[in-house]
């Protein structure tokens, strides 16, 4: 690992930065080990070869649009119903079904895939690594490209993945990155502001469900707030490029072939939730969670939010039950076990 070396320009912005501590092969391997522990969290991958390569064709497209067109990225299309997307260092690029089913167009599709491959062009994973400065490499990464500890917590990483996820700076970075990467593919730039205020209404509606604001802390929004300054930065970037709404490709009709058939929802062999009850009819289980928590389900907990965030859940023996009054902070279950912490 490389050390601290002054200043050094930003690959993607061309803005001088703070050098960091990692080099482009210590950041390669860190994506590479974190690669399987994002898959277990994420239920697997999801088996859907079709639907698998359209989103490889897009991130390529996308990714020939950038200012980094000769790094190579390999493509998972996650089983999990959680609205997320992010990309490691080493070309390692995700999308959840959860968000595939709610992406209404390719364009919105690619604008945020550009996004997230700004984030590795202009190594704002490395950045936060720099910053963290005790954190592990691969818990840094995992926390901000998560946007949330609790895959961290999830695959076993506990406080090292307890990185808040990218500064304020780096997310409108990577709008700007994204939307010029859009313009650049042939897309329509404006889809990404498009896509940002579907995802503030899909939040709203998540709290208004559940009785209480920011109730996802798993999901992209945990990461990519969508407030209204967020959305007009990212229509300005778009009525930059000079490109008039609708001019470039949208291939609505590509994107609905392609999702034709996604299943949608939890898996029923991996339990399901529904509202603050989580059912597993495979291993005969079922709970309810305290007024105020919301729950996400992982392959190896069901992870509870409650109203003051979130601790690291316990994990205890299978098929105990640690009973007590319920708290504020995080409820952990794990598979023929329930615990509240």
């Amino acid at each position: 690992m490389t050390g601290l070396a002054g200043c050094t320009t930003n690959p993607a912005t061309g803005k001088m930065q703070l050098a960091t501590i990692m080099s482009a092969e210590d950041e390669a391997k860190a994506g590479a080990e974190a690669h399987p522990k994002i898959v277990e969290a994420y239920g697997g991958i999801y088996d859907d070869p079709k639907l698998g390569a359209y989103v490889a064709q897009v991130t390529a497209r996308i990714a020939k649009g950038s200012d980094r067109p000769d790094i190579g990225y390999r493509v998972t299309v996650l089983d999990s119903p959680i609205v997320n997307a992010f990309a490691l260092p080493g070309g390692y690029v995700y999308v959840t079904r959860g968000l595939l089913s709610l992406v209404d167009d390719e364009a919105e599709l690619a604008g945020v895939l550009g996004h997230e491959i700004g984030h590795v062009i202009a190594r704002h994973g490395a950045q936060r690594q720099t910053a963290a400065l005790g954190a592990s490499v691969v818990g840094a990464i995992l926390g901000a490209v998560a946007g949330s500890s609790a895959v961290s917590d999830a695959v076993g990483l506990g406080g090292r993945g307890l990185l808040a996820g990218y500064s304020r700076d780096q997310e409108y970075e990577a709008d700007a990155l994204g939307v010029r990467y859009l313009a650049q593919a042939g897309y329509d730039p404006y889809a990404e502001a498009d896509f940002l205020e579907t995802m503030a209404a899909e939040q709203e509606l998540d709290d208004r469900f559940m009785g209480q604001k920011g109730g996802n802390t798993a999901d992209w929004l945990a990461s990519h707030p969508a407030t209204p300054d967020r959305v007009k930065a990212a229509r300005g970037h778009a009525g930059a490029t000079g490109m008039e709404v609708d001019a470039g490709d949208r291939n609505r009709d590509a994107l609905l072939h392609a999702v034709d058939g996604l299943l949608y929802g939890d898996a029923p062999e991996q339990g399901m939730v529904r509202g603050r009850s989580f059912v597993h009819p495979k291993l005969r289980i079922t709970f309810t969670a305290p007024p105020g928590f919301t729950l996400m389900n992982t392959t190896k907990a069901v992870i509870g939010f409650g109203p003051g965030g979130h601790r690291r859940c316990g994990r205890g023996a299978a098929g105990k039950v640690r009973s007590g009054p319920a708290r504020t902070g995080t409820l952990c279950a794990l598979a023929g076990g329930y615990a509240d912490r």
